[in-house]
């Protein structure tokens, strides 16, 4: 049983609560998430089964987007409505201020990681510190907001963004960090990723719905490969290449047991066939198939003596 899980994360919930009740209901060991996703947040959250949980930190790595709803006039210790309001002003934005700053953050910008997060600070988690009215220092991280629509502004204390974003990216943070930029303070009412690792919310499932397909025998595993289209895709075209390469040896793909066919990419997946028939780059990534089409896994290229070499990193074919 191998594949991803596309979960609709109810509020309330913890990203590990999700994964420990997927591990009970399939009875199985290997399953992982893709990235955290607060307790009071809902949305999709892949969920990675079997030989597929090695692929957990590879779609971790992906951008993430949300919508968000803000509500200004106040602060919290926890920069949402879970926590204690630690300030409050009666002033508020008007529409123009809002979006000039909430443009002011497209791009990479230093955020530095909430206290009450799961970063860890000396081996301890940060929100187990905050729960013990202790701080701790904190070392900003660059993150990058690729783009923030304003999707509803009621005029007064509330506006509704949708926002793309890198991985790390602390959306209840983004949110204070636009309401100091205004001066009236800011927290997070409400907040639903709506896609994750190249999932989207449309094709998501709920707890209730994935045992129920479960229970029928009628689970909607995703391959993992599917979710991995960043990478190019690559095909052995020998069984003693695609043997040597699954037992750990760097072979020689441009030999007759390791050979490339770049049409296996091209016509599958991509539009734009130049992007695959281009040669290899030294230190490229690349998804890995056999002869019959079968995902092997993830492996890296490099480039010696003018002969292109592949080494796997990760298998998932056993």
């Amino acid at each position: 049983m191998d594949g991803v899980l596309n979960v609709l994360k109810p509020p309330g919930m913890t990203s590990f609560d999700v994964v420990a009740y997927i591990r009970n209901l399939l009875h199985i060991k290997k399953v992982g998430h893709t990235g955290t996703l607060d307790p009071q947040a809902a949305g999709v959250l892949p969920v990675c089964v079997g030989n597929a949980a090695k692929a957990s930190g590879i779609l971790t790595n992906t951008d993430k987007r949300y919508r968000v709803e803000i509500v200004f006039g106040f602060t919290t210790d926890t920069m949402d409505m879970e926590g204690k309001v630690t300030s409050v002003t009666d002033s508020f934005p008007d529409e123009e201020s809002l979006r000039l700053a909430a443009e002011g953050f497209i791009g990479e910008y230093e955020q530095l990681p909430p206290m009450y997060s799961a970063v860890k600070v000396n081996g301890v988690r940060l929100y187990k510190l905050a729960r013990e009215g202790k701080t701790a220092e904190r070392k900003a991280r660059t993150v990058h907001v690729h783009s923030m629509i304003l999707r509803h502004f009621n005029g007064k204390d509330r506006a509704v963004f949708d926002v793309l974003c890198s991985k790390g990216t602390y959306i209840r943070t983004l949110c204070h960090d636009i309401g100091e930029k205004l001066g009236c303070g800011a927290c997070m009412s409400f907040l639903l990723r709506t896609s994750s690792g190249g999932l989207e919310i449309s094709g998501s499932e709920t707890l209730e719905e994935i045992k129920a397909q479960a229970c029928e025998g009628k689970l909607k595993l995703i391959p993992a490969d599917q979710l991995m289209k960043g990478y190019r895709a690559v095909q052995l075209s020998s069984e003693e290449g695609a043997h040597r390469y699954m037992n750990g040896q760097i072979i020689e793909i441009t030999a007759p047991t390791g050979a490339i066919l770049y049409e296996f990419a091209a016509k599958k997946e991509s539009e734009d066939e130049n992007h695959y028939n281009n040669e290899l780059r030294d230190g490229e990534i690349v998804r890995t198939y056999n002869r019959i089409g079968e995902f092997l896994g993830i492996g890296t290229v490099s480039i010696a003596g003018g002969k292109f070499l592949l080494k796997s990193d990760r298998l998932f074919k056993t």
